[in-house]
């Protein structure tokens, strides 16, 4: 099983490896493409770079692809550009740049995308991520803050009634009010409960967000022997 696990994982690498090398091999020719062909491979690229760790790269392509949506209006453009942002923020954050990522996870969250369902994505995981910089930076009472525009965003649409990252940004929030004052007992079971609805609810983030359940229960079970 070992085995087959480990060559599944070099394939996958292999694939991602070759679609690096068809896509950069196009875009040395990009000044003679089409903008509606360009964004596209870049936006692909910026997603396999970001999983391999190439911060720099992401950061560049990430910038090439705003300052083409400056000049050209393109198909779903709005949410390209907000994309790109979302992504330079979190190499940002990455990087413990946190006030950059700030002002440009905050841009984000101003930005007028079009479609509905694209929009809600982008700005929960834009939340998301102003979130854990809060709680880093110990701005835990502006978190609150931000809990509401979640739950702005989750009364305007349906599909985030049981969204992972929202339990899960709650979950945390709560974990860090207990590490302040250890005698608020409720805000531990809070933190537990919000867990759980993560682990059982559904959505389109479930597949990528899983991962980081783990990552949260440990926590949770550190804060449990304090």
């Amino acid at each position: 099983i070992l085995k087959n696990t480990k060559d599944f994982i070099d394939n996958f690498d292999n694939s991602f490896d070759y679609i690096i090398d068809k896509a950069e091999d196009v875009l040395k020719n990009e000044d003679k493409l089409d903008a509606r062909v360009v964004v596209p491979l870049k936006d692909t690229l910026v997603s396999i770079y970001k999983g391999k760790g190439y911060h720099a790269r992401v950061l560049e392509i990430s910038m090439e692809t705003k300052a083409i949506l400056n000049n050209f209006n393109i198909e779903y453009g709005d949410v390209y550009k907000a994309r790109a942002q979302l992504n330079e923020a979190e190499v940002y954050a990455k990087l413990l740049d946190n006030e950059r990522a700030e002002e440009l996870l905050r841009e984000v969250l101003e930005m007028d995308i079009k479609n509905d369902a694209l929009r809600h994505d982008i700005k929960v995981n834009a939340l998301n991520k102003l979130i854990e910089i809060y709680l880093i930076d110990d701005k835990l009472n502006e978190v609150s803050d931000l809990i509401d525009e979640y739950k702005d965003i989750i009364d305007d649409n349906e599909s985030y009634n049981s969204d992972v990252i929202y339990y899960l940004s709650l979950a945390e929030y709560h974990m860090e009010k207990y590490s302040k004052d250890k005698s608020s007992k409720e805000d531990l079971s809070k933190a537990e409960n919000y867990i759980e609805l993560a682990k059982n609810c559904f959505s389109g983030n479930l597949g990528l967000r899983y991962a980081d359940i783990d990552l949260y229960e440990s926590a949770f079970e550190v804060y449990m022997e304090y």
